[in-house]
């Protein structure tokens, strides 16, 4: 009887902080091509380095800069978006690159989560997809800075 109380109890613990957790404030995950990482619920920005331990980070948005993120994500549209970007062209081609790089962005904000992947295909010239464009390069430009302090990866792709 006392083992059944306890497991209601750990149970109720965990269920009640994971709502707290992704119903208070907003939550980013971020993958950026092949190597790079970021989450906001641990603050720390990673680069996978292959022959090497991941260089890693600590870097956090202020929370007004997270509600601003989410917040665009509302007014973009993206909580409506497909979890896979199409990557079929305007013209109907598909273009096919090796290595491809593939990109994540998670967001919690308001009661809404949505996860959206996109790889090498829908970005061109260094442009990521209109869908996503202005909500990605927001992220991206605020990390920029402490990317740029990071080692280069060792990794190789053929």
């Amino acid at each position: 009887m006392v083992f059944v109380r306890t497991i209601v109890i750990c149970l109720l613990l965990v269920s009640c902080t994971a709502v707290k957790f992704f119903s208070g404030g907003t939550v980013i995950k971020v993958k950026m091509g092949h190597n790079d990482t970021y989450s906001s619920a641990t603050g720390l920005l990673s680069r996978r380095m292959c022959h090497t331990d991941n260089a890693e980070l600590q870097f956090r948005f202020s929370q007004e800069q997270l509600n601003e993120i989410g917040n665009l994500a509302n007014q973009t549209g993206y909580f409506s978006l497909p979890s896979q970007l199409p990557s079929i062209q305007e013209d109907g081609s598909i273009t096919v690159i090796s290595p491809c790089s593939s990109y994540a962005l998670d967001i919690y904000h308001a009661g809404h989560h949505r996860r959206v992947e996109w790889s090498c295909i829908n970005v061109h010239d260094g442009i990521q997809p209109p869908q996503i464009r202005e909500l990605y390069s927001k992220i991206a430009n605020t990390l920029e800075p402490s990317l740029s302090r990071l080692p280069k990866s060792k990794c190789i792709y053929y």
